[in-house]
């Protein structure tokens, strides 16, 4: 129905898109009560899916560029570190989907102190929505890895550091660009919109909880808080 829409009124259909997505991201208690229903997860698979992939494009180059670093270099690097590789590669990724249950999984655990109201599937649904923010957190670390990716040259890495242990080569390989200044400040950029999100999934939690508003943001602080500070970890390991 929407694509048939998009075809015969895309003026229309693109204002009304763009309208939906301000409304979430500025007055999200009337986003859910107006835009978001109870029944079908396919839209927010697919929302989910393309937080996460924002961030996926960005390591693909970085990947790629970093590989055509390494064979300059004349260093192997072999299936078993590719495949390592691949596993940071995919992190935002795969990262989006836990995310998602996760957030989805402590809203309604700690929902439960002040309601039993309420199902974990649609929380589940409504909770897709609140991680739209982390669409541009991923989109700012993409630029921030391929930039690092690109500038970085033979002479930044130490050759005579690379371990001989795959996944040692591997994590070695991939802070080659990871590492940088650039990504690991795309990083603590990316905490506000992780409040953010934690922001709107009160509202998600609020109307199918049916709790108060004040309730709801300490039911969402409780994910929010934990997931900046393993942010904040990873920034704070990686710099060192």
């Amino acid at each position: 129905m929407a694509i048939s829409q998009a075809v015969r009124n895309p003026r229309s259909y693109l204002s009304r898109t763009l309208g939906m997505y301000r409304t979430l991201l500025t007055d999200p208690g009337t986003f859910y009560d107006e835009y978001v229903g109870t029944r079908g997860l396919r839209v927010e698979i697919l929302l989910v899916l393309v937080v996460g992939a924002v961030g996926f494009v960005g390591n693909v180059y970085a990947l790629l560029q970093v590989e055509e670093l390494f064979a300059q270099l004349e260093i192997p690097l072999g299936q078993d570190v590719a495949f390592a590789m691949w596993g940071e590669v995919a992190a935002p990724l795969v990262g989006a989907v836990l995310l998602w249950i996760g957030l989805t999984t402590a809203l309604y655990v700690v929902g439960w102190l002040y309601s039993a109201v309420g199902e974990y599937y649609v929380l589940l649904k409504w909770t897709a929505w609140a991680l739209v923010p982390l669409a541009f957190a991923n989109l700012i670390h993409s630029v921030a890895v391929a930039y690092a990716a690109f500038s970085v040259s033979a002479g930044d890495v130490a050759t005579s550091e690379v371990p001989r242990v795959p996944e040692d080569r591997a994590a070695f390989v991939w802070d080659v660009a990871a590492g940088e200044i650039a990504v690991v400040a795309a990083a603590v950029v990316g905490i506000a919109f992780a409040v953010w999100a934690g922001y709107i999934a009160a509202y998600a939690v609020r109307g199918v909880r049916d709790i108060e508003t004040d309730e709801a943001y300490r039911v969402a602080a409780v994910p929010t808080v934990a997931y900046v500070l393993y942010v904040v970890y990873e920034v704070a390991t990686t710099a060192l």
